[in-house]
């Protein structure tokens, strides 16, 4: 007989309200070990408050909460709060409990003996057997491990430094250390890129052993991870077995219930309407009981359905030019911790092109700080690339919608922040574009799901994902043709998401699409403009044709064929052939365009050292006409590459040409590094 799950926490019969407004009426909420459990519901449902509810942060109106004493729980708050002058490593760190104070008072104590207090020696010794007990100091390793591939590199850094999206993968990092028993998580993939989510997605689903309990809008990792999902429906939690397809199944199977119980019910109400008008009195205790029920039947309420975002807007008229990027490199402000003041700018990327064509939804991937963001300001014309041209075409017209939603006055309604100060004061006449006629903005906020009374609420009161619709029925409201969206997704529920996909797909424009969510991507992009890091170098940037699926295989293929050919053009190991007649002049840096191969002085004579073999010698003779045979080579896939027309008819080519061409310039520089090694010991015999 199985074993009885274990349970790690239960909330029965909760209730919770804000003022008139009702978020649990009676909720129930059980997690045993094992569970891994989806939380789903519209904006403002109250998924966010549930959590803090569960784990104590946020009182409830009435029922019980219920926790496993011998159980750990860590939250991951969409807002986590750290001390200012913490450090990040300790931060990462405090979630261990008695591993984290022996660590503190073993350091406390190896710093009194460092300043010649030996009578701590034996505290040192003392902590030191304890952090041996509770796992050694593996567990450091690990904090920086999962630190650095969460995209925090400087463990010494004070929290007070650090910004909200660091903060977010500090706090990430310390559940991940911990490892509770429960791991109670609100949007854990907000802040980070798609390679990150993908592997944060297979560490939950290979390493982590404690059960989840998680809010996401990225249905791909909810998909990958829930093994239940339970969904805020006004006011009401119902559970379902199973992951996210499950879930869609399972609801539209209840939804069909109810309304099959609704019809029946509404026979029943006009049937008992017809006996009622017959004049029925209550002479006998059975004919007030039928009266009492009938009466309560036409009372109860139909089932309550959440209206569907309706977004939909027009993009004004396109002109022959819309958007074009000539050679282009984008950086930012050079600070005293990038090393030296040798250049005010701090290039993030190597020279790349792009242009718009009508119907064009462009993705654009990458890791945090790699430049997306700041490619997406010298579009915009709101600073200036560091090398290149933008040409932006005398009809094109943005609409921005940026991540931090920074277009929104906090104090202002929902109303005046879409209509702008001056429509707002003449409250009936604000009107928007929509289908090639006027329509009142009133009309116009209900597809975004704002009703009256929201629509007079200040922005400042909404819940993430209604402030992110507001600022979406604001950008769509400006007839705009170049759709530039940072981060569309966070926050939004997946009914407001498949909702926006659907409007992207419809557009007449063009849009620029900034995106870590790999559904959203899958479902709406036509190419996808790939931010590629190189170890100490700026960023490759390549165009991928197709949605993210389709990159996803490219780039693999590309990197297959890269080395491959990388392969192909390092000399053997263990063979060695001999002299040449000159050197380059200089070693090129690997992202710089290769000069043509001359010869030039012999280097000085080195330190004696093994004489070379007649193969090595050989080698050293053919290594100057392969050189420069390589070096024409590069010539001419950068010559292809810089010709406008190579993109016009052969743009699918592009990612595996750039990859070639990088390829090429590696293969290049290990060459000249073996003729500088041969041709040193050449000399030196």
């Amino acid at each position: 007989m199985a074993a009885a799950p274990v349970p790690l926490l239960s909330a029965r019969d909760l209730h919770k309200a804000f003022g008139a407004r009702t978020l649990l009426n009676g909720g129930t909420l059980n997690i045993s070990k094992g569970d891994r459990v989806a939380l789903v519901g519209v904006n403002g449902s109250g998924k966010s408050t549930l959590l803090k509810m569960l784990v104590g942060e946020e009182p409830f109106d009435g029922g019980i909460v219920e926790r496993s004493r011998d159980a750990s729980m860590i939250y991951l708050s969409q807002e986590p709060s750290f001390p200012g002058d913490q450090v990040v490593l300790d931060a990462a760190l405090c979630g261990l409990g008695a591993w984290y104070d022996a660590y503190r008072a073993y350091s406390e104590a190896t710093a009194r003996v460092s300043a010649g207090d030996y009578d701590a020696l034996d505290a040192q010794q003392e902590q030191a057997e304890k952090l041996e007990q509770h796992g050694g100091w593996e567990r450091e390793h690990e904090a920086r491990a999962l630190l650095s591939r969460l995209g925090v590199r400087d463990c010494d850094a004070l929290m007070g430094t650090l910004s909200g999206g660091e903060l977010r993968r500090v706090a990430l990092a310390r559940l991940l250390v911990a490892k509770p028993d429960l791991g109670v998580l609100d949007e854990p993939t907000n802040h980070l890129d798609a390679d990150t989510i993908e592997w944060l997605e297979e560490y939950f689903s290979e390493q982590y052993p404690g059960a989840l309990l998680f809010v996401t809008h990225d249905r791909y990792f909810l998909d990958a991870l829930a093994t239940r999902v339970v969904e805020i429906d006004f006011a009401k939690l119902h559970s379902y077995e199973g992951d996210y397809d499950d879930f869609l199944e399972l609801k539209a199977e209840r939804y069909a219930q109810e309304d099959r119980a609704e019809q029946n019910r509404q026979n029943l109400v006009r049937r008992e309407q017809a006996w009622l008008r017959r004049g029925a009195k209550a002479r006998s205790t059975k004919q007030k009981a039928r009266i009492q029920r009938a009466e309560a039947v036409i009372a109860e309420r139909a089932p309550e359905r959440n209206s569907n975002l309706s977004v939909f807007a027009d993009a004004s008229r396109l002109g022959k030019t819309i958007l074009e990027a000539d050679n282009i490199t984008v950086g930012v402000p050079r600070s005293e911790a990038d090393g030296g003041p040798e250049a005010p700018w701090r290039v993030l990327t190597n020279t790349f092109e792009l242009r718009l064509c009508p119907g064009d939804r462009i993705g654009i991937v990458g890791p945090n700080g790699a430049g997306k963001s700041t490619l997406l300001s010298a579009l915009l014309g709101d600073t200036e690339p560091t090398s290149g041209k933008i040409l932006r075409g005398k009809n094109t017209k943005f609409a921005y919608f940026d991540q931090k939603r920074l277009g929104l006055e906090d104090t202002w309604s929902v109303f005046d922040n879409v209509a702008g100060r001056e429509d707002a004061m003449n409250r009936g006449g604000a009107m928007v574009e929509k289908g090639g006629e006027k329509v009142e903005l009133r009309s116009y906020l209900e597809g975004f799901m704002f009703d009256a009374h929201k629509q007079r609420q200040p922005v400042g009161s909404l819940s993430g994902g209604e402030r992110a619709r507001v600022s979406l029925a604001k950008v769509l409201a400006e007839g705009a043709n170049v759709l530039v969206l940072d981060e569309p997704t966070n926050d939004l529920d997946t009914a407001s998401l498949a909702a926006v996909e659907e409007l992207l797909i419809a557009w007449g424009g063009c849009a620029l699409l900034v995106s870590h969510d790999r559904a959203f991507l899958d479902r709406v992009a036509t190419g996808i403009l790939s931010f590629e890091p190189v170890e100490g170098q700026p960023s490759n940037v390549v165009l991928y044709p197709g949605n993210y699926d389709q990159y996803l295989r490219l780039r693999a293929e590309v990197k297959r064929e890269a080395a491959a050919l990388a392969k192909s053009i390092a000399p053997p190991r263990n063979s060695s052939p001999p002299a040449s007649k000159a050197p380059p002049a200089t070693k090129p840096a690997a992202d710089a365009p290769m000069p043509k191969f001359r010869v030039a002085e012999a280097p000085p004579k080195a330190a004696t050292g093994p004489k070379l073999s007649f193969k090595e010698r050989q080698e050293l003779e053919q290594l100057p006409a392969k050189i420069e045979a390589e070096e024409t080579r590069i010539a001419e896939l950068e010559t292809t590459l810089a010709d406008p027309a190579f993109y016009a008819a052969r743009a699918t080519e592009l990612p595996k040409m750039q990859s070639t061409l990088d390829a090429a310039r590696t293969g290049i520089s290990q060459m000249m590094d073996r003729w500088e090694k041969l041709e040193a010991r050449s000399n030196a015999t």
